[in-house]
């Protein structure tokens, strides 16, 4: 819902990451309704995502800067209602715009397990723990997320690359 907001601190304590529900949005992707996120850190633009089939999936981004980039088909953020030792694959297309070249990524997520852990607020949120594999097919690199989702906030924590970013504050409508 617009004006929904969510707030994450990374571990080095150097970058608050603000995201903010905006707008409704009909442009990014044509005969969709998509939710426009607001990414308020040193790195991000826009993000345009939607709720569908129990699912948070993510269409693509608009960086600082105008540069757009377009997921084909849409990624599998995560799932609300999941069980543990689910897996998911999502395998899309990321076009970056005129003149760059595809790049295609398959993102394996599986349930390890259920976890209650404390966001940086102090506040304690029972999660679902989702270990993400993401495989660049055009150059074999790999990268590994992890993940902690409660079904009723969305995102509490991630660590990717030694990186931890963790939920400090929300407001929801």
């Amino acid at each position: 819902m617009p004006g929904n907001v969510w707030v994450y601190i990374d571990s080095r304590s150097t970058y608050n990451f603000v995201y903010q529900i905006v707008d409704l949005d009909t442009t990014f992707k044509p005969g969709q309704t998509l939710l426009k996120v607001s990414v308020a850190s040193p790195r991000l633009g826009e993000e345009y995502r939607q709720e569908r089939d129990g699912a948070l999936m993510i269409y693509g981004r608009v960086e600082p800067g105008g540069a757009t980039a377009r997921y084909e088909p849409s990624v599998v953020a995560y799932r609300y209602c999941m069980d543990v030792g689910q897996t998911w694959e999502t395998t899309t297309t990321r076009m970056a715009g005129p003149g760059s070249c595809p790049q295609t990524v398959t993102y394996r997520s599986t349930v390890e397990g259920t976890e209650t852990i404390e966001a940086s607020s102090g506040t304690y949120f029972s999660t679902f723990r989702i270990r993400r594999h993401d495989t660049d097919t055009t150059d074999g690199s790999t990268q590994e997320t992890m993940l902690w989702v409660s079904p009723n906030v969305g995102l509490v924590r991630s660590q990717t690359a030694g990186l931890t970013v963790s939920l400090l504050g929300m407001s929801l409508r």
